[in-house]
């Protein structure tokens, strides 16, 4: 598998981006860690324009803890979300 790795970059403490070499192609990865939700406009904007701009290698793909908001209702979709997220 680390034949396959070809670059890490530490965009910063919220992006990890990953380069993977999969035959005669290469594959974009983000993990991510979004600003929670409550935080100041100001955390969420810096994260959204840092986001954006490791974006534009495409093809990418973006993983992590995206901080989705499920609540408390789960009505149809009991088989999807769990009762806890």
């Amino acid at each position: 598998m680390w034949g396959m790795v070809v670059e890490v970059v530490r965009v910063n403490y919220r992006v990890l981006k990953l380069k993977l070499r999969l035959g005669d192609k290469y594959q974009n990865i983000l993990q991510v860690c979004t600003p929670q939700t409550g935080c100041k406009e100001e955390k969420i904007k810096d994260f959204l324009e840092i986001l954006d701009n490791q974006i534009d290698d495409a093809p990418i793909v973006v993983t992590g803890d995206l901080n989705a908001q499920v609540g408390r209702e789960r009505i149809r979709c009991q088989k999807i979300i769990g009762p806890h997220g």
